[in-house]
């Protein structure tokens, strides 16, 4: 199973806005990426259920992955 975290350096942003999306992949492979807007991500089988919405980025499609490390010390 490819593993991969990542983050964005805000949670929400305005029509018109940039965001800036991290993205590690375990072993550097390459892996699908789409944009989505979160309607609902219950999935509860008595809850509405999970909805979201594609939305077109310049993204879309295979990326190539990188292996990122933490530069951080230890505390």
């Amino acid at each position: 199973m490819l593993r991969i975290t990542g983050y964005s350096d805000c949670y929400s942003i305005r029509p018109g806005d940039d965001i800036t999306f991290y993205v590690n992949s375990e072993n550097g492979e390459d892996y699908e990426a789409k944009l989505v807007r979160l309607i609902h991500g219950d999935t509860n089988p008595d809850g509405p259920g999970y909805k979201e919405e594609e939305i077109d980025a310049p993204f879309d499609g295979t990326c190539t992955g990188a292996t990122r490390r933490s530069t951080a010390a230890p505390t």
